[in-house]
């Protein structure tokens, strides 16, 4: 009688004559039962007496069907689902409605086949079975995704308050609960609906396509048949200034369901993450430039330079000064706002109060700062635009951000999901995986650098169209005579390298010789933080040559090589013409050091280029700040004490000279880089320091 005891039933003695168990409990057991091959038949039912007479085998037996209130079931044949339901906790004050859902209506199962039921038809359904006038909590796949769903319309139809999840809904033995993509990520959460007049969600198709894509595909793979997702395609949503961020959400979890069924297997759930992450990373970029690009963005800067212009142009050198200097202020506030403000929107700690609050706040100070110009038409600097965007912010934007501690370790919604290493990891096999599938996107790890120290980092995965590699023969004989290597590690060794400001350029690759696992840096600040500030900038050109072993990081690497790198972990490190301006003896050294003293592997080699030529810009001639041999041989000797390991310096080494060190790359949309870019560099010294224990 095992099939009995696999479909819920309990038995009531030793005899076996008698067992318990709900309808569904019942029906299963049975069902499973003459799978099994068995001979089973129902004798008959006593609605009075709850039982139920049933042939088992060439034995009669009896079943004693228990009820519960719990739960209102609609399940058709699906057997799993009413399994579930009766596992799940009655919450007090709610009344359960279990069904199959998606974000605009139910479905139920019918000798296999999923029909489609409205949320007229359910409630309907529910008023025949009495229920429909208490609370209900909705426990059905993604009906809670959009504020105009299928929760949403049922509260509307009830009149009564309705509770659904946002996510995939996955139900345990226990009767707990998750809401996420994969039944061990719980990133939803319970949306709750009260009535109102309906409103249909503008995104939904007129006509319904029968089968999606992705139903599509699956049912293909099931059924051993070639498919693509072909013209239903994987191209994702770019957002913009009228972009409904909620539609935003729920097409971006589409577009990973597309993207991940195309890429199948092991590596599924991996890709599908990664690209929420990545979507989630797209709507706090948008609610953030929604507000911050009506203060700083083109316009904005067009109105300071007719300002400038015109008090160039003021005749009277009284009256110039005075300008002058309260425009010297106004600029000086612009810049602090800049990045005061993203600090704000990249702030993970923040409760939504606080955070419209604090930019409120820096508004005002910019607004004051704008006053004291008189010549400022205060219109341009979008003040009053400004303010609605703020007050527009909502929470939901920013529930999902991800943080990052000195240890590398990552929490989202205050849980923790791994460490930054292995989001790296994530990366690098998603980027390899969607080159392989013909996917035309790339992904990489952007870093926050907060300036108070005691503001948590924030981890974004923003996402770019690849660099195409241009494979027409007479390009390719225009290209310039591959570089021979220089000194280039043991391939053998599977530690990492890692290449620190690589502008446009690719030099582990082209000069260091290294062929396997690369982390490519660019200073964050420079590139993510202006595309996060400005519609018309973006940080999408910098780092373009990512292969099938490297990854992108848009941070301060220098000053935070624990937090991305394991202890011993680094074979090779980079510091080629990096003007990072540090003070030597400073700080900014000192940390370095310590970093490189965690992080290098044995035997694992910091290379340093440098110049003490000066650079001109747009007419000016000053310092590279390059970060010197010198420097950081005096502070790792300053360091030796709290981390000693042996270094030995090799400070003859010769520098490359003949490489095209580039210097930035173009931070507008266009592509078209700085009509006044800094003169390249040529380094005059090249130092190797080699971590020897």
């Amino acid at each position: 009688m095992v099939p009995l005891r696999l479909g819920g039933l309990t038995p009531d003695d030793a005899s076996g004559g008698v067992w318990t168990g709900h309808r569904a409990q019942i029906d299963t057991a049975l069902e499973q039962s003459r799978r099994a091959g068995l001979d089973v038949k129902v004798l008959g039912h006593d609605p009075k007496t709850n039982t139920w007479r049933v042939q088992y085998q060439r034995r009669e037996i009896t079943i004693v069907e228990t009820h519960t209130k719990s739960a209102a079931i609609l399940s058709g044949d699906d057997a799993a689902l009413r399994e579930a339901a009766l596992n799940i906790k009655p919450l007090p004050g709610w009344r359960d409605v279990v069904v199959h859902g998606t974000i605009d209506d139910f479905e139920i199962v019918i000798d296999g086949k999923a029909y489609s039921v409205d949320h007229r038809s359910l409630a309907k359904w529910l008023r025949k079975g009495g229920d429909g006038k208490q609370r209900i909590r909705l426990l059905s796949c993604e009906t809670g995704k959009h504020a105009k769903g299928a929760a949403q319309h049922l509260a509307n139809k009830l009149g009564v308050e309705v509770m659904a999840p946002n996510d995939l809904l996955h139900v345990f033995e226990d009767g707990s609960m998750v809401i996420g993509p994969t039944a061990t990520r719980n990133t939803g959460s319970w949306e709750s609906f009260t009535p109102k007049q309906s409103e249909r969600r503008y995104s939904q198709p007129k006509d319904r396509a029968t089968e999606r894509a992705i139903d599509r595909l699956h049912r293909a793979r099931s059924e051993g048949k070639p498919y693509a997702l072909g013209d239903d395609g994987v191209e994702r949503i770019d957002l913009g200034a009228k972009s409904d961020l909620g539609d935003a959400k729920i097409a971006g979890q589409d577009h990973a369901d597309r993207v991940s069924s195309r890429i199948g297997g092991n590596l599924e759930p991996t890709v599908k993450d990664i690209a929420i992450k990545s979507n989630a990373a797209d709507i706090q970029v948008e609610a953030g430039l929604r507000v911050i690009d009506q203060l700083l963005g083109s316009h904005a800067g067009t109105e300071l330079k007719r300002v400038a212009k015109q008090i160039a142009a003021e005749p009277d050198a009284t009256a110039k000064a005075q300008d002058l200097a309260a425009f010297d202020l106004l600029q000086t506030a612009r810049d602090d706002l800049q990045k005061a403000m993203l600090d704000v929107l990249r702030d993970p700690s923040l409760d939504i109060a606080t955070r419209k609050a604090k930019l409120h706040a820096l508004t005002n100070t910019f607004e004051t700062a704008a006053t004291q110009v008189s010549r400022v038409d205060q219109t341009k600097l979008g003040f009053t635009q400004a303010r609605k965007a703020i007050d527009a912010l909502e929470a939901k934007a920013f529930d999902d951000m991800i943080a990052v501690d000195a240890g590398g370790n990552l929490t989202q919604g205050g849980k923790p999901i791994g460490k930054l290493t292995d989001m790296m990891e994530q990366i690098k096999a998603t980027n390899e995986a969607l080159r392989r599938h013909g996917v035309d996107e790339e992904y990489v790890i952007s870093v926050s650098t907060p300036r108070d120290a005691t503001v948590p980092r924030e981890v974004k995965v923003l996402t770019r169209k690849p660099k195409r590699v241009d494979v027409d023969p007479k390009a390719a004989t225009a290209k310039k005579k591959k570089h021979e290597a220089v000194d280039p590690s043991d391939q053998s060794d599977d530690g990492i390298v890692v290449d620190i400001g690589v502008g446009t350029s690719d030099y582990a690759r082209d000069v260091g010789g290294e062929t396997g696992k690369v982390v490519k840096t660019e200073y964050g600040d420079s590139y993510a933080d202006p595309s996060m500030i400005r519609r018309d900038l973006t940080w999408k050109h910098t780092a373009p040559h990512v292969d099938v072993d490297s990854v992108v990081v848009l941070g301060d690497a220098l000053q935070t090589l624990p937090m991305m790198f394991s202890e011993h972990s680094v074979k090779r490190l980079f510091i080629n013409n990096i003007n990072a301006h540090y003070a030597a003896g400073g700080d900014s050294y000192l940390t370095l050091a310590r970093g490189l003293r965690q992080v290098m592997k044995k035997g694992g080699r910091v290379e340093v280029q440098w110049t003490t030529s000066t650079e001109t810009t747009g007419g000016e001639t000053k310092s590279r700040g390059h970060i010197t041999g010198d420097g950081l041989k005096e502070a790792l000797a300053a360091t030796a004490a709290g981390k000693p390991r042996a270094v030995s310096i090799d400070e003859s080494a010769a520098p490359v000279t003949d490489y095209d060190y580039s210097v930035e790359a173009p931070r507008t949309q266009s592509g078209v880089p700085s009509k006044t870019p800094p003169s390249n560099p040529v380094p005059e010294k090249r130092w190797v320091f080699t971590f020897d224990d």
